[in-house]
């Protein structure tokens, strides 16, 4: 029992009844001032978009919080200052440490 799947396409898309839709011909107006204006409705002028500057920015403007008088102060994640892994020293990193740069390099 094979049942023909055409019986199941609805007739608007079938190709008989694309031809039917699209069988007169579609009149071109060569330009603009072939076409006719409605008096009913004005013509709309295109919407005016503000210039972008770097100033500008997308979304709601921040705003900082107001804070309680008795709030303590914000706690950063990290260490305001740098520490040498290489000497523990403070305010430089372990690339610019001159104590670790006198040190030979190991050949490979």
């Amino acid at each position: 029992m094979r049942l023909d799947p055409i019986q199941f396409v609805d007739e608007y898309l079938k190709t008989e009844a694309y031809l039917r839709t699209y069988k007169g011909n579609i009149q071109v107006v060569p330009d603009e001032s072939m076409w006719s204006e409605n008096p009913h409705i004005p013509p709309l002028k295109p919407p005016l978009y503000k210039k972008m500057n770097k100033a500008f920015k997308q979304g709601s403007s921040q705003v900082n919080r107001r804070k309680e008088p008795n709030e303590p102060p914000k706690v950063h994640r990290w260490p305001t200052h740098k520490t040498c892994k290489a000497c523990n020293e403070i305010d430089h990193n372990k690339i610019t440490c001159k104590s670790n740069s006198s040190q030979s390099k190991p050949s490979q």
